[in-house]
Formats: C-alpha cells, sequence, structure tokens
C-alpha cells in the first residue's frame, strides 16, 4: 500500500508540474518554424513523450502494488505465502512488467497531447492506440484482480482462518470496481462516436483524464487512516 502512494504520488506530481507549467516548458507544443504546432500522433517531442512515458510507467507500477494487495489480504492462501518468501523477485517484476508495454507504445507512436486538457498520454494519438495501452491493460488486470480476490473469498468459506486482513480487502475490492468503471467509459466512447468526435469535455471524458488522480485520491486516504490507526493503537 505504501509503494503504490509513492507510485500515485509520482503520477500526480507530473499531472500537476504539466499543467501548471504546459506553457513554459511547451510540453504539448513544439516549436516548427517560428510557429508552436500541436503535438499529434507520430510528431516526435522531446517534453511530450518524457511526460507520457512517466505517467503511464508510475501509473501502471502503481496498479501493479494494488494488485499486490488482491493477492496478499488473506493470507491463509499459498499465493499470499509465495508473495511473502519472494519479496525481492515480486518488487524487481512490478517495476520491470510495464516497461514492456511502455516500449511498444513508443515504438507505435501512440504518445499525443490531449486537447482538452494540454497534458500528453500514452494512447491519446488514435483511439486504437487508446484501446490497445490504455482499455486492454485495465482489462487484464481487472481480470487478475478480480480472479484472486474470488480464489481469497472461496478460501474463506467454511474456514476458521483468522490470517485475513479485512482492511487490506476492502481496498483490494475497490481496484477492480474502479477498473470497470474506467472501461465502461471507453464502451460509451465506442456506443456514442460523435460525443468522442466532439471532444467536448464531459463526465466521461473528465472520468477517463482524472482517473489516476481518483485512484491515487482514494490510495493516499487509506494509506493515511491505516498509518493513523497503527499510531493510535501503539500507543
Amino acid at each position: 500500500m505504501f509503494f503504490s502512494c509513492i507510485a500515485f504520488g509520482v503520477t500526480s506530481t507530473i499531472y500537476v508540474i504539466s499543467v501548471s507549467f504546459k506553457d513554459q516548458f511547451q510540453i504539448s507544443c513544439t516549436d516548427y518554424t517560428q510557429h508552436l504546432l500541436f503535438v499529434v500522433g507520430g510528431l516526435s517531442h522531446v517534453p511530450c513523450s518524457t511526460v507520457a512515458t512517466l505517467i503511464y510507467y508510475s501509473a501502471t507500477c502503481s496498479r501493479l502494488w494494488w494488485l499486490l494487495i488482491c493477492f496478499s489480504w488473506n493470507k491463509a492462501t499459498r499465493t499470499a505465502n509465495l508473495l511473502d518468501d519472494s519479496r525481492t523477485r515480486v518488487i524487481m517484476l512490478i517495476l520491470g512488467i510495464p516497461l514492456a508495454p511502455l516500449m511498444l507504445a513508443l515504438l507505435a507512436k501512440a504518445v499525443a497531447a490531449n486537447p482538452l486538457t494540454g497534458l500528453c498520454f500514452i494512447g491519446a494519438a488514435s483511439s486504437g492506440t487508446d484501446w490497445i495501452f490504455n482499455f486492454c491493460r485495465e482489462l487484464i488486470l481487472f481480470l487478475i484482480s478480480s480472479l484472486a480476490l474470488s480464489s481469497a473469498c472461496c478460501r474463506l468459506l467454511g474456514s476458521d482462518d483468522q490470517e485475513v486482513n479485512g482492511f487490506a480487502g476492502v481496498i483490494a475490492a475497490i481496484y477492480p470496481i474502479g477498473a470497470l468503471i474506467y472501461m465502461l467509459c471507453f464502451i460509451n466512447n465506442a456506443t456514442q462516436p460523435n460525443l468522442a468526435l466532439d471532444r467536448s469535455f464531459n463526465a466521461v471524458s473528465a472520468t477517463k483524464f482524472s482517473f489516476d488522480l481518483l485512484l491515487s485520491f482514494i490510495m493516499c486516504t487509506f494509506c493515511l487512516i491505516y498509518l493513523f490507526f497503527r499510531i493510535v493503537r501503539s500507543s
């Protein structure tokens, strides 16, 4: 939970800096023959690519840390015991796994600036890359987290085992719900193409672009609550 908060904190910091200094750093615009051009898919621009890369990497790492909670909240499962015995390998995997889709996204030139926010994202170049690198990421993590939670809950049926962290279980259950809402935003845009082409700022687009910030707020809030109760209990 702590490492997930750190990763989400990095993501949120990049969001805030990008929004606050996008004009000074020309993150979403590039200078071409004394004219500022908006960064679109296929147009190489180092500040835009850097921001998009950092946001995607840190956001994916934070989701993987959250996914780890889905496997470890019930200590009675075999998976939780395996994770405890190989913590170093798990950390290296979480830090290394996001590099694979990130490199594919850069090779596919999926980086572009969003006209509504002025921020650069992986998948903003086209709807196809958005579905591949963002929707598929959430879909895979949603399925894995749902299976992990379902398996751990089934293990509790008819069992008197008390090695369960109920607080962590509540936190773990929030991510699949949030991922489902995020995927429904994609489906809504697919069923209403005129809304996506209009590029107007609405509830659906706001949810998509602020989803990382929303997850960051939720995880950091739970982490502070957990630390507060630990401090109160210890004193």
